[in-house]
C-alpha cells in the first residue's frame, strides 16, 4: 500500500550528515531540517552503518506487471465480470507479451475489491422488453391508490412438496459436511410439487386453484371462466375490472386474447 510514510529526500539526508560532522545535536537538526528527531537519528545511523544515506535495494524480483497492465485488468473485468482469469491471462499474453499464471491474474483483480461469485440466474429480457417495462413503470410510478382498486393480478406457480428447487447453503466447518445438520435430504424424482393458480386485488385475494398435469390455452381459458368473475365480485368491482398478467405463451394465445374482449 502506498503512502505509508514520508520518504526523505537524498538532498535533506545529505544535508543531516553535514550537519551532524559539525557537531550538532540530533535535535538541533532535526529542528533546523524540520524532521523530527527520530528520523534525524535513523538517517546517521544508517550513514555509520553502511556509508551512504541511499536506501537499501530492495530484493526479491521486480514486479512483472505495470500500472497499465493491472489497468487493463480492471478495465476487462468491470466491462466483462464473467471473462475467467485463464482467458485474461491470455488475453494479456497476446497484448502485451507477458506470460502470466491466472493466479496472479485473480491477486490482481482481487486487490480491486473484486471476488468471484456464482452468478445469480434470472430470465432473459432483452433490450426492447427493458425498455416496454420501463416505459410502463414510468407511466404508472405516480398513481394513487385508488388507481389500483380495480385491477386483478393473476399468476401460476409452483410449490415443491419436500425441501426446496433453490440453492441452500450451510454454515459448517471443515470435516462436517456429512454432519445430518448440514445435509439436505432429499427423496426420489424429487418429492413431487403441485401447481396453483391465484388471483388478488387491492381490497384481497382471490380463488385459488390447484391445476393437474400441464396448463395450455384451453386450461387455463376454462380457469378464468370459473374463477375470473366469482373473483371479481368476491372484490366489489365484477363490472369494472382490468386484467394484468404477464406474457406467457398461454396468456397471450389468440383464443385467450379473444375471451377476454
Amino acid at each position: 500500500m502506498a503512502g505509508r510514510y514520508k520518504v526523505t529526500k537524498n538532498s535533506i539526508r545529505n544535508l543531516i550528515i553535514e550537519h551532524f560532522k559539525d557537531g550538532k545535536s540530533i535535535r538541533t537538526i532535526g529542528k533546523l531540517v524540520k524532521v523530527s528527531h527520530s528520523t534525524v537519528f535513523a538517517i546517521i545511523k544508517r550513514w555509520k552503518l553502511r556509508g551512504t544515506v541511499e536506501n537499501a535495494l530492495k530484493s526479491g524480483a521486480p514486479h512483472k506487471l505495470t500500472h497499465r497492465n493491472r489497468s487493463f485488468i480492471v478495465h476487462k473485468i468491470k466491462k466483462y465480470p464473467r471473462l475467467s482469469a485463464v482467458k485474461l491471462a491470455t488475453e494479456l499474453e497476446k497484448r502485451f507479451a507477458i506470460k502470466l499464471n491466472p493466479e496472479t491474474v485473480r491477486q490482481v483483480i482481487r486487490s480491486h475489491g473484486y471476488n468471484s461469485r456464482v452468478a445469480s440466474r434470472k430470465f432473459f429480457v432483452n433490450e426492447r422488453t427493458r425498455k416496454l417495462r420501463l416505459d410502463f413503470a414510468k407511466s404508472i410510478v405516480d398513481k394513487d391508490t385508488s388507481f389500483w382498486e380495480s385491477f386483478i393480478f393473476k399468476d401460476e406457480s409452483k410449490f415443491n412438496i419436500f425441501g426446496s428447487g433453490g440453492r441452500i447453503t450451510a454454515w459448517r466447518k471443515p470435516n462436517e459436511e456429512l454432519n445430518p445438520k448440514n445435509l439436505l435430504p432429499t427423496v426420489k424424482h424429487g418429492g413431487g410439487g403441485i401447481m396453483l393458480w391465484g388471483c388478488f386485488a387491492a381490497s384481497g385475494m382471490g380463488n385459488l386453484v390447484f391445476i393437474e398435469n400441464n396448463m395450455d390455452q384451453y386450461k387455463y381459458i376454462n380457469i378464468l371462466k370459473e374463477n375470473l368473475k366469482i373473483s371479481a365480485q368476491k372484490f366489489g368491482i365484477q363490472n369494472t375490472f382490468k386484467l394484468y398478467q404477464d406474457n406467457d405463451p398461454k396468456h397471450t394465445a389468440l383464443n385467450v386474447r379473444l375471451w377476454l374482449l
